[in-house]
């Protein structure tokens, strides 16, 4: 199985091996059912998809081993997306995106494609 790290956002000193999450597929549920082994996560999920994520820190004490053998500084548990509302969370980013644009008339929305 492919093992995926994924980058948190965020700015400042959350940099670097900081905001690197290791996230392995068997944590991953996708619309409430577990990811199986056959399923392409490229096919699964695409890039924007909203996620929830249980983490922990992969070294919770310098003298801990690591939870994972990898160099991120979190670990998830759990991540968790719902891609059945994929249209109505890019519909909503869009209108969030322009909601302060005045240079529409009443009724009309602006949108990408």
């Amino acid at each position: 199985s492919k093992i995926r790290a994924m980058e948190m956002g965020g700015s400042g000193a959350a940099s670097g091996q900081y905001n690197k999450v290791y996230v392995h597929r068997s944590r991953i549920h996708i619309n409430g059912v577990k990811l199986l082994t056959d399923k392409t996560l490229d096919k699964e999920m695409k890039p924007g998809d909203e996620v929830s994520v249980d983490m922990v820190r992969n070294r919770p004490f310098p003298e801990d081993p690591p939870f994972a053998m990898f160099s991120s500084h979190w670990v998830a548990v759990a991540l968790r997306a719902n891609t059945v509302v994929r249209g109505v969370q890019i519909a909503a980013k869009l209108i969030e995106e322009h909601k302060n644009e005045s240079n529409t008339d009443e009724g009309v929305e602006l949108a990408r494609v």
